[in-house]
This record gives C-alpha cells, sequence and structure tokens, in this order.
C-alpha cells in the first residue's frame, strides 16, 4: 500500500507524546500486545483523536519497525505523525549512524513528507555530549542537573545541524526540528533548513531557593524566547506535563520522588496553569507528555492522561482522568492556526 501523505494538512500540532506499548506495557503482558500491535495502536490513536481532540502524535522511540507501524497507521486515521527517533545511551555518532537508519526505513515507506524530530535532550542521550564520572544515567542525569545550576549552558547547535544534513541527504522532505532541552543552547539562526521548525521541550520550573514553583510569568518567558528565536518560522512545544502529585508544578520533568502524596486534582490544576499561557500562543504547537497506561504514581510518577482499567487491547473501557478531561476540552475548542506548517513538495 503507497500511502498519498503529500497533501497531509500538517497543522499546529495538538499531541501527545506516544510510545511504542512494547516499551510501556506489563512484561507479562508483551508477548500478547506483540501478536497484535496494530489493533493496540489503532484502539490507542482513536482516543487520543476522537477523545483527547489530537491533530498529531509525537513517535517517540527507537524501535524503527514500531515507529513505522504506528507511523502509517496514524495516517490512516487522520492524524499526522512527528517522528521522534530516541536512541538514548549511545555515542553521538552512534547516534547518527541510528538515524540514518531510521531515515532510510521511513523514506522507504513513503513518511518522508511527515515532521521529523531528528534527536532529543542531545545532552542527556548521548554520552560524550558531556562527560561525567558514571555511566549509570539516574547518577548521570544528576551530575548533568548540577552542572545546570551553576549556570552552564552547553552548546549542541553544530550537533543538530549535522543530525539535520544527514536527514536531508538521505531525501526526508517534510518539516525538520529538535526536542531541545531547556538549558541547552541551540542557535536557531545558524540552523538554514528552509523547513526548519523551532522546538524545545517545556516544563515548569522551581525556585532552587525556595523549592517552589515558580511563576506564570516565567514560563511565559520560556515560549517568548523561543518564538523571539524563530521570528517567521513555526514554534512547537514537544514536551509539557505535570504528574499526579501534590508539589508537580515546582518538579517539572523530574525529580518524581520529590513530588509528594499522589493528588489527581493537582495535577488538573497544574495542568490547567500550563494551558492558560498555551492559550496565548495560538500558532505554537504542543504535545502533552505522555500518552500511557497508569504506573505506580508512588514509584515513579505518571504524565499519562488516560486512567486505564483494562488493557485496552483486552477491553476498550477506560475513564479520562480530570486533567485528561481538560486537556481534551482545551484541543477541541482551541482554534488551529488556518495556515498550518506549509509541507514542500518539490
Amino acid at each position: 500500500m503507497t500511502l498519498d501523505i503529500t497533501e497531509q494538512d500538517i497543522r499546529t500540532p495538538k499531541g501527545i507524546n506516544y510510545i511504542d506499548p512494547l516499551n510501556r506495557t506489563k512484561l507479562n503482558e508483551a508477548f500478547v500486545m506483540g501478536a497484535a500491535s496494530i489493533e493496540r495502536y489503532r484502539n490507542e490513536i482513536q482516543i487520543i483523536k476522537e477523545d483527547l481532540g489530537c491533530n498529531a502524535l509525537r513517535v517517540a522511540g527507537g524501535n524503527i519497525n514500531k515507529a513505522i507501524e504506528i507511523g502509517k497507521t496514524s495516517l490512516e486515521m487522520g492524524i499526522t505523525p512527528w517522528m521522534s527517533p530516541r536512541f538514548c545511551g549511545n555515542t553521538f555518532e552512534a547516534t547518527k549512524n541510528h538515524l540514518r537508519d531510521y531515515v532510510e526505513c521511513c523514506v522507504a515507506n513513503g513518511l518522508e513528507y511527515c515532521p521529523l524530530i531528528v534527536a532529543n535532550e542531545l545532552l542527556f542521550d548521548c554520552t560524550d555530549i558531556i562527560r561525567t564520572n558514571t555511566t549509570s544515567t539516574k547518577e548521570r542525569h544528576e551530575e548533568i542537573h548540577e552542572m545546570l545550576k551553576k549556570g552552564e549552558r552547553p552548546d549542541v547547535t553544530e550537533k543538530v545541524i549535522e543530525l539535520i544534513q544527514i536527514a536531508r541527504q538521505l531525501g526526508w522532505k517534510g518539516p525538520l526540528t529538535y526536542a531541545a532541552f531547556a538549558y541547552e543552547t541551540v542557535k536557531w539562526e545558524m540552523i538554514g533548513d528552509e523547513n526548519l521548525i523551532i522546538a524545545a521541550n517545556l516544563y515548569w520550573e522551581r525556585d532552587l531557593e525556595t523549592e517552589q514553583a515558580k511563576t506564570r510569568d516565567h514560563y511565559e518567558g520560556k515560549i517568548r524566547k523561543l518564538e523571539s528565536q524563530a521570528g517567521t518560522r513555526r514554534v512547537v512545544i514537544t514536551e509539557f506535563g505535570v504528574t499526579p502529585h501534590q508539589n508537580t508544578l515546582a518538579y517539572g520533568g523530574g525529580s518524581f520522588k520529590l513530588r509528594g502524596s499522589v493528588d489527581y486534582s493537582a495535577q488538573a490544576e497544574a495542568l490547567d496553569q500550563y494551558l492558560s499561557v498555551i492559550q496565548n500562543h495560538p500558532k505554537v504547537g504542543y504535545f502533552l507528555y505522555s500518552f500511557e497506561e497508569e504506573q505506580n504514581p508512588f514509584r515513579e510518577g505518571n504524565f499519562g492522561v488516560v486512567n486505564i482499567k483494562r488493557s485496552i487491547l483486552r477491553t476498550p473501557e477506560y475513564t479520562l482522568t480530570e486533567a485528561a478531561k481538560k486537556f481534551s476540552t482545551f484541543n477541541k475548542t482551541r482554534s488551529s492556526d488556518e495556515h498550518g506548517i506549509e509541507v514542500n513538495t518539490d
């Protein structure tokens, strides 16, 4: 089957970060999911599109075959996949090689007119961007955070340019971007690609002295900074979100163990804060992190907005959390930028 995606309406995304279910399901269910993955994808994508009001899916993860299956299924169901390879724990050279394989496979399967997020937070995902004293992912992240607290802002611009050049050389036609960490330096003006989107993972922050969540104006300023860097280019928030915890807004995308007791109403209230800011930027796209089955919020936190009663594969019964309901209403009532993202099909 050849997918005609050259006329896809790649609008300002209202989306979810979507990770292959095989990477996020219980081990004792993995063999079942593997046998009927397309059915599962269809069930979940239908929820994302119809119940959550999304028009886009950030297809995250390093499994190329699964990414292609999800991307094709997404297109067939009328929702735009933003292909987003992630190869954690590799050197930058290995990451480039993995990206080549990923792009070649996507192009061979007719996905080259979709948006492509060439990498995610290279500072964390590549072991040689910053040298640390440990190979443990958790400890490495903690060391990097300590460096950032001292004001260091590593520049990954040249790395991003290399990845973008690889994608173009291998035939990618659609929009390209990079999911930047908020404390990395990306000099977007140095990237000359004509179909470039400015993007970053933007979470709320806390004051390191008071341990309280920073103000709404601070988050607003982060978006405005991206807009000022973008000029006439598009801006997308590739990740934002909050877990169901008492102190969730103060801890952004990390430090799950410090978030306090489980509190789903606090999650909904915190999400309200995000959406009230995003509402002021109608040309800015966004992807909530993430869509997944309910995990143990005491153990690692859960950004997921759907509270699953049972496995979606076995029975499609589920309930939306309060945060999910707010996200759904926001998506369904927010006006999309009618001009969208231009797709160059020359």
